[in-house]
């Protein structure tokens, strides 16, 4: 597991903490936490004993292998873990053991020391690179780097051997894919993976099949392996053992989610929802134990505190009061989630209640009591009182009397009392001791008259819709009015609050009735809804298309959204109104699970929303990133899109020099205004020009045609010969002398020549003498011009005589042929000099003259014999595809080309379509596009798609199919070098140039 698929794993976790839906199984998610958990630890104690025994080195270089160990013990370590070892000790799960810190610690100050130069590592580096051990010496260099990040020479070797070790593995790659070797691709593969970026190789073809051959091999795994884990599930959850039947499921459904159930027996996915639908209800189920013995443990808890409590210090109202309450919610919570609670355990707990309910019980009676005594006390003294000490005595206890019956909110006797006092005990409201709380009680109560008249209205209304049945009321609209009636009456006097709640109680009696009864309707119109839509959530094809699951999922909102308040986990005002727990798991996770795909669904209709608006190349990569991120169809086609994506500079190089980026980055260094060539003539490039110039088979050769004269009557004229003259002949009178040589019959590197005499004197009859076609082309090469006088430096380029070779028709094929491969010896020792670069054509035409000069070389005077070799063919065909070739005059229009291509901004000029199809932003100008075709079936790269002309909004279409949401992108440009790159890349591509579409 990587450090990216471990990071999901923990995403996984911290969702099933917050109570959110996950695809993947619960028991599978702790059973692979606890497997990363004993993984790390086990590197943690290796690296430990090698600690202790002093083996520094080696216990960094164990750390240091991928994935690192400390980055797998900070991500097991997300914060919440002892959260999440509370959650699965709770349902049963595999519980994980904990991170050994120390040895963590101890690691993390070691590595935070970093390592000087003359650490024993670098001499362990050193000694590697000696024995030519590059696999370890790439190992202890990455340990370096990352102990020393500011070395930068550890840093050139570490990127020295990440790319030799590459470029070994995809070599070794290549090789098993010749041999038809699998295991060894598949072998090789990890090391690639870790010793190189992704983006060195991934769009390699190799690296494309080897990644099918593991797709195909992994294919092969899981459908072999698919039917017994289906098996093992049934057998298990047969047997009782429904989490062990869990795990065995999940892992079929990630299978099956991967690589499908093709090749499986047709009632396997029937076999598999089946055993989903039973693995929700014991889910649901024991998810219920839990929280009642959870319940049922905290109230026996709560029984144990109140047994000591009575046995030291007593019970008294204060503490008795909450803890009577929180007794009686909990068992109400138990009785809602249908739970029981074990013998012991219940008497226990209603043993505590009984106790807490008597201290209650005694504190009131004497309360009742104690308020008798003071009012018949102050009756007593009223009857009594003849004299003013006696009356304002009086008035005082009438005063206490008031103040403890308002503490005790007792109504009834403080009316009473008042009653006296306006009555017979008139005269003691002369003090205004008991005049001003007398007034103040009496605001008092005409507050409590209000609040329970207030309340009475609200019972009269709920004993209306009960006498009604409830009929028009809806449960929530029920449940809130009983709620906001008895905070009214909890606000009453507690003698006029009793009454007051019975009236009540009667109504929520009732009302609990009628809830129940509306329950059970839900229940079966969420099992009809879950019967219906159950079946539409396996039609959603996340391989098809958006637009299909949009309309599969059509409507699902406002079936779901009556059903799940009746199915929420958390309390809420329909305490009562709750669906079965196995009905209300099921109709939760189908609303998750629908809820997912709508929100997989908006994500890609935003994503494409955002492909359109884009406005340049970085917005389009960020929307297609985006959906890329999603699911469907769409998000793999966004992916293919992003993989294929070039950077900019690899634009701009396929663009104008055909992906060669050492050739763009050397032509941002050059003045591209002039004609690039060498500076100075080394001694090889004197010798070649030399040979040129002296080669005695090209240079001043004449053509002498003549014949014997008829002169007896016996003898007649001979026939025409032609021979080969070094210079013209002489005039000598009526004769012509100089040096001539016979023709030869086979290719011969010198010719001899004689003096030779033409004319009367031996009867001999001049015809022709004229330069040879190879001799003028040599004249007009000036190859004197190159250097100059000191023949040190060049004065001019060399193309201009390649292109007159090249298009010299008159002469021999084999002589040009000749001529040229010494041209072309000079253009290959410097090609960046001479600008080779800058004709794409040039080097195409070195490359295919280099491979017939390797088989059929040719000498000087290979081009002499009367009879042409068989070869000469070849050469003949060379030349006849390169007529009109003007590699100078290219070069300087390349050059304009290229400035343009490296300085001009890239834009984005339109888009492709899920189907493919082209769609151009408007533009008054022409643009060359280039875009991304599929260039075979496993490889996609850079195409050049045409010139479009500015007219906008009009479609396009491509000569090879472009890749579904790749961007069609552009570089500004005037239309004829738009025309020239566009011609380039044609010829290389075998490529016709394409317009647009009228």
């Amino acid at each position: 597991m990587n450090l990216s698929t471990l990071n999901e794993l923990i995403d996984t976790i911290q969702s099933l903490l917050d109570g959110r839906a996950t695809s993947a199984p619960p028991e599978a998610v702790a059973q692979e936490y606890c497997k990363k958990c004993r993984e790390v630890n086990d590197r943690l104690s290796r690296i430990g004993l090698m600690l202790d025994e002093g083996g520094e080195i080696q216990a960094l270089q164990l750390a240091e292998q991928q994935p690192r160990v400390l980055d797998v013990a900070i991500a097991l370590s997300f914060g919440r873990e002892t959260e999440w070892l509370e959650y699965c000790r709770s349902r049963g799960y595999e519980v994980a053991p904990m991170i050994n810190a120390r040895t963590l610690d101890v690691l993390q100050g070691i590595q935070a020391k970093g390592v000087a130069p003359n650490h024993p590592l670098y001499r362990d580096y050193r000694a590697a690179v000696s024995s030519k051990s590059d696999g370890k010496a790439f190992e202890l260099i990455r340990v370096i780097h990352h102990l020393n990040p500011d070395d930068e020479n550890a840093a050139r070797e570490l990127k020295r051997l990440r790319r030799k070790l590459l470029t070994e593995v995809l070599s070794w790659i290549r090789e098993a894919h010749a041999a038809g070797d699998s295991e060894s691709v598949l072998a090789a593969m990890p090391k690639a993976e870790e010793c190189g970026d992704p983006e060195e190789y991934e769009h390699l073809p190799e690296w494309r099949e080897a990644l099918a051959i593991r797709h195909q091999q992994r294919s092969d795994e899981a459908q072999l392996r698919m039917p017994a884990l289906l098996e093992t599930a049934e057998e298990q959850l047969r047997s009782g053992d429904w989490r062990a039947a869990a795990l065995a499921h999940g892992e079929f459904a990630q299978l099956a989610k991967t690589f499908g159930t093709a090749g499986q027996a047709s009632d396997t996915n029937e076999r598999a929802k089946g055993l989903e639908g039973q693995l929700v209800n014991h889910r649901a189920e024991a998810s219920r134990i839990v929280k009642v013995d959870g319940l049922v443990a905290e109230s026996l808890q709560l029984s144990k505190g109140v047994e000591a409590r009575a046995a030291s210090l007593g019970l008294d109202t204060e503490f008795a009061t909450p803890l009577l309450v929180e007794l009686a919610l909990k068992a109400k919570q138990i009785s809602d989630l249908h739970g029981e609670v074990p013998e012991a355990s219940r008497v226990r707990i209603e043993a505590a209640r009984a106790m807490l309910t008597r201290s209650i019980e005694r504190a009131r009676s004497a309360r009742r009591r104690k308020k008798a005594a003071v009012i018949g006390m102050a009756a007593t003294l009223v009857l009594a009182a003849t004299g003013y000490g006696f009356a304002l005595d009086l008035a005082n206890r009438s005063t206490q009397a008031i103040s403890e019956l308002r503490a005790k909110q007792a109504t009834a006797g403080l009316r009473d009392l008042l009653d006296r006092l306006d009555g017979k005990e008139a005269i003691l409201l002369g003090f205004s001791s008991l005049s001003t709380p007398a007034a103040e009680a009496r605001q008092w109560l005409a507050k409590v008259a209000a609040d329970t008249l207030a309340a009475d209205h609200e019972i009269l209304l709920l004993e209306k819709a009960r006498e009604a049945a409830f009929a028009g009321s809806s449960s929530s609209e029920l449940q809130q009015k009983l709620e906001e009636t008895e905070a009214l009456v909890a606000k009453l006097p507690d003698d006029q609050r009793k009454v007051a709640e019975a009236r009540v109680m009667i109504v929520r009696n009732d009302a609990i009735r009628d809830w129940k009864r509306r329950q059970t309707k839900a229940d079966e119109s969420a099992l009809k809804t879950l019967e219906r839509w159950t079946p539409v959530l396996e039609k959603v094809d996340y391989a098809a298309s958006v637009e299909v699951a949009k309309d599969v999922i059509k409507g699902y909102g406002a079936v779901f959204a009556p059903l799940l308040p009746l199915a929420a986990q958390s309390d809420t005002r329909e305490a009562l109104l709750r669906l079965p727990p196995a009905t209300a798991t099921r109709v939760r996770d189908a609303s998750d699970a629908f809820e997912e795909v709508g929100k997989h669904v908006a994500k890609v209709e935003t994503a494409l929303a955002a492909l359109g608006q884009a406005s340049n190349p970085d917005d389009y990569h960020t929307a297609l990133t985006t959906l890329a991120g999603s699911r469907f169809k769409e998000a793999g086609l966004a992916k293919a899109a992003l993989d294929a994506w070039p950077r900019e500079e690899k634009v701009r190089a396929f663009l104008v020099f055909r992906n060669d980026l050492d050739a763009l980055r050397n032509a941002k260094e050059e003045d591209l205004s002039k004609v690039p060539f060498p500076e100075t003539a080394t001694k090889e490039d004197r010798r070649v020009i030399g040979e040129l110039t002296n080669c005695e088979t090209l240079n001043d050769l004449w053509e002498v045609t003549w014949k014997k004269r008829s002169g007896l009557a016996e003898t007649k004229p001979g026939p025409i010969e032609t021979w080969l003259g070094k210079g013209a002949l002489k005039a000598n009178g009526p004769n012509w002398t100089g040096k001539v040589a016979s023709p030869i019959s086979r290719p011969a590197a010198n010719l001899k020549f004689s003096e030779q005499t033409f004319g009367e004197i031996n009867n001999v009859a001049l015809i022709s003498n004229r330069l040879l076609a190879v001799s003028e082309m040599m004249e007009n090469l000036q190859l004197s011009s190159l250097l100059d006088d000191t023949g040190a430096e060049y004065r001019a380029s060399v193309l201009p005589l390649v292109d007159r070779v090249t298009n010299s028709k008159g002469v021999s094929p084999l002589a040009r042929a000749f001529v040229l491969a010494r041209l072309f010896r000079l253009i290959r020792a410097r090609e960046i000099a001479w600008g080779a670069h800058y004709c794409p054509e040039l080097l195409d035409d070195m490359e295919k003259f280099a491979v017939i000069e390797r088989k059929w070389p040719l000498g000087e005077g290979s081009w002499l014999a009367k009879d042409k070799p068989s070869y000469a063919q070849y050469w003949e065909q060379y030349f006849v595809e390169r007529e009109h070739r003007s590699f100078y005059d290219n070069m300087k229009r390349m050059k304009a080309a290229v400035n343009l291509g490296i300085k001009n901004s890239i834009t984005l000029a339109g888009r492709v379509g899920g189907t493919g199809d082209m769609k151009l932003d408007s533009s008054n100008v022409s643009r060359l596009l280039i875009g991304i075709a599929q260039l075979s079936s496993s490889e996609s790269g850079m195409y050049i798609a045409g010139i479009a002309e500015g007219t906008a909004g009009a479609k396009f279409v491509s000569s090879a199919a472009l890749v579904p949401y790749s961007p069609v992108l552009c570089i500004d440009m005037p239309a004829n070098d738009q025309r020239f790159l566009q011609t380039l890349h044609a010829s290389d591509l075998n490529q016709a140039p394409t317009t647009e579409t009228p």
